[in-house]
């Protein structure tokens, strides 16, 4: 009988077929970490602590003290959601930028309205 040769090369490499099936297992994995409830939680923003009409009220005054800014309201939204609104003269780049896009958890939304100026007083 020939004494076969042992072949040591080929033992010593996984399969190629068995890394590529290990990198599959890693993306799979990060993908489902990703959609795990807890993961997606994290990414949700905070849920309001305090009644809308409190945070309107605590927020505005420096709301107010950004150029451009004549107002704050309690909104809805169409589906009939609260949402904060700010009232400006003009919508720039710079005002989007510094009004939060949430307060304490609540949508705020941004509502072009021009300069705002009071009547004159009429009464008699």
């Amino acid at each position: 009988m020939p004494i076969r040769k042992r072949n040591d090369s080929a033992r010593a490499r996984p399969p190629a077929g068995r890394a590529a099936f290990v990198a599959a297992c890693g993306v799979l994995l990060g993908a489902l970490a990703a959609c795990h409830p807890a993961t997606e939680r994290a990414k949700l923003p905070a849920m309001p602590q305090r009644p809308i009409a409190d945070v309107l009220a605590s927020h505005t005054p420096e709301l107010m003290e950004l150029r451009g800014v004549v107002g704050t309201y309690q909104g809805a939204r169409a589906d009939g959601s609260p949402v904060i609104v700010v009232m400006v003269v003009k919508k720039t780049p710079a005002l989007e930028r510094r009004i939060p896009k949430r307060l304490e958890g609540w949508p705020v939304a941004i509502q072009v309205t021009g300069e705002i100026r009071a009547m004159p007083d009429t009464t008699p």
